[in-house]
């Protein structure tokens, strides 16, 4: 689905409702009381973990920059990159705890997510940094979504709407697979 046809789809749901006499399904509401209720979690689950990640990012920089000093072949000898371990192994730290937020709260499990601690202290200087920044751009974008469609998607499901519901959820599925990855775990109930 593309993203133009998503905007449609929330409107074809608006005019759903209020065109009287549309026939419909009947209405879900323990479905759209889950979607209404999700809603919030992942929309936080996407701020803190993107949040995090990007704040991981520009912390394991700040820890390669720091590295540019400490970890050079003149003063390895002496000080062995203390420093610079240590900046990266807080980022590694922020961003175990951003990912495992972001997992928790969505009530997923994201692949690639949290990145190993090698990651972060045994890799050359920035390498990698743009991408856990781009993930955590990607997982802010996937909350403006979250916050949008999930509301829709209840209304959708309380108004009996079902081919709507089902076109929001699998549009919101590929949003999540594009911006995380898929789910290497079977579906909830």
């Amino acid at each position: 689905m593309t993203r133009t046809r998503e905007p449609l789809a929330a409107l074809l749901l608006l005019a759903l409702l209020a065109a009287p006499g549309v026939p419909r399904a009947a209405p879900d509401p323990l479905a759209g009381a889950a979607a209404l209720l999700a809603t919030p979690f992942e929309v936080a689950g996407d701020l803190l973990g993107g949040a995090g990640l990007i704040g991981a990012a520009l912390l394991a920089g700040v820890g390669d920059a720091v590295a540019l000093a400490d970890r050079n072949p003149v003063t390895e000898p002496l000080l062995r990159g203390a420093a610079s371990r240590t900046v990266q192994t807080l980022a590694f730290a922020v961003s175990w705890s951003a990912s495992s937020s972001l997992e928790l709260l969505r009530r997923e499990d994201v692949e690639r997510l949290p990145e190993p601690l090698g990651a972060y202290v045994e890799v050359a200087p920035f390498a990698g940094r743009f991408d856990t920044a781009r993930s955590g751009a990607s997982a802010l974008g996937l909350a403006l979504r979250d916050a949008w469609s999930g509301p829709a998607l209840a209304a959708a499901h309380l108004a009996g709407a079902r081919g709507t519901a089902e076109a929001l959820a699998q549009g919101r599925n590929e949003a999540r697979v594009r911006a995380l990855g898929p789910d290497p775990l079977p579906p909830r109930l």
